[in-house]
């Protein structure tokens, strides 16, 4: 009866130090799982950063060309304007008096 009792004790003891393990691991698990939820979080951070910089350049970039392109149309557009009406009529304006 001793030796029974003796065993259930032992295997007792086991399960307390194999529950106190699994809480520890438990616990180690979500310590691991909650940085490398924030690991992820700032890698997502830094990559949207990268790209709203990365935006604002092509809007700039297409700004900047805007620009240029505006600019140089109406520097050959008003020279083209100019000698266009002094020389020829509209469709419109062939048949006036």
């Amino acid at each position: 009866m001793q030796s029974v009792q003796d065993e259930t004790a032992s295997l007792n003891l086991e399960l307390s130090q194999l529950d106190q393990k699994c809480e520890n691991l438990q616990t180690d698990n979500a310590e691991l799982l909650s940085r490398w939820i924030e690991a992820k979080q700032e890698m997502a951070d830094a990559v949207n950063e990268m790209n709203d910089l990365n935006q604002q350049n092509k809007v700039a970039n297409l700004e900047a060309q805007l620009k240029q392109a505006t600019t140089q149309g109406e520097g050959e557009g008003n020279g083209d304007t100019q000698e266009g009406s002094k020389g020829t009529a509209t469709a419109g304006e062939e048949g006036a008096p």
